[in-house]
């Protein structure tokens, strides 16, 4: 299989295994087994995990990069950016912790490729809810099952928001609901993704702490379509993440979303 049949393949196993293993939380086996949620969902995300590594260890052995979510917990991780010039898988096995214990859609798996640092392709699938996503460098087709042909989505954003990125933060948020933004809050990132590709918000807030695999797919969205209201809820938090004066980087290091206001080249470099 080529890569991106291998990231569909993953991305539908991983999925589909952890919907059908979901059940398995509930109260009663979990007392039943003396167990707890939390340690039933880490042996969940982390047989997840398992998968993608063996699923792309000939992407590995090519000189590729992997990087999943439970691969990196708790092991040193390298500072990777854009820089890099390497191509990079990174997959987050289920993302949506908290509403996928509490037996609720609102969780996904992440799988997005960067080539050469670039974002370049991306899969959210929310099993809950029927819906997979794929992000390309051309745009967005989202299919919800049981429709018989995909929908194809663009963002109904206007031209020229980035100019206004090196606004305060409040102020971002003024413009964007004066343009017909909305504010709203997802459960998991693989949520967010996608109802921001489909239209349903515009102005999302993001967590202090993130993880590229996190939100691997979210940061093509915005580089594909070069809007600017998106940004983090926590005031003391102004980091934006969008397009023009601002160009995402990701540092493991230290798990958080950094921007820069340098140019293009100086970002790049290494």
């Amino acid at each position: 299989m080529n890569l991106p049949d291998i990231m569909r393949t993953f991305t539908r196993e991983a999925g589909d295994y952890a919907a059908k293993k979901q059940s398995s939380l509930i109260k009663a086996d979990i007392q039943s087994k003396g167990g707890d949620p939390n340690n039933l969902f880490t042996n969940i995300d982390t047989e997840n995990n398992d998968l993608a590594v063996r699923m792309f260890s000939p992407f590995v052995a090519q000189g590729g990069i992997f990087i999943g979510e439970e691969s990196v917990k708790d092991a040193p991780t390298p500072k990777i950016t854009f820089s890099s010039g390497r191509d990079i898988i990174v997959v987050d096995p289920i993302d949506g912790t908290a509403p996928y214990i509490r037996q609720e859609a609102s969780w996904g798996v992440i799988c997005t490729y960067l080539k050469a640092g670039v974002p370049n392709f991306s899969i959210i699938y929310l099993p809950a809810q029927g819906k997979w996503l794929e992000i390309t460098p051309t745009g967005t087709t989202l299919r919800i099952y049981g429709d018989a042909v995909p929908t194809l989505s663009s963002l109904p954003y206007g031209a020229g928001t980035a100019a206004n990125m090196s606004k305060s933060i409040p102020d971002l948020r003024t413009l964007a609901e004066a343009n017909g933004f909305t504010q709203a809050y997802a459960p998991s990132a693989a949520e967010m993704t996608v109802n921001l590709a489909t239209g349903d918000i515009g102005l999302i807030g993001l967590p202090a702490k993130v993880g590229l695999w996190d939100i691997g797919a979210l940061m093509q969205l915005v580089s594909l379509y070069g809007y600017s209201a998106v940004f983090e809820k926590t005031p003391r938090q102004q980091r934006v993440l969008g397009a023009g004066m601002f160009k995402p980087t990701w540092d493991l290091a230290d798990n958080l979303l950094v921007t820069s206001r340098q140019s293009h080249k100086s970002l790049y470099a290494a």
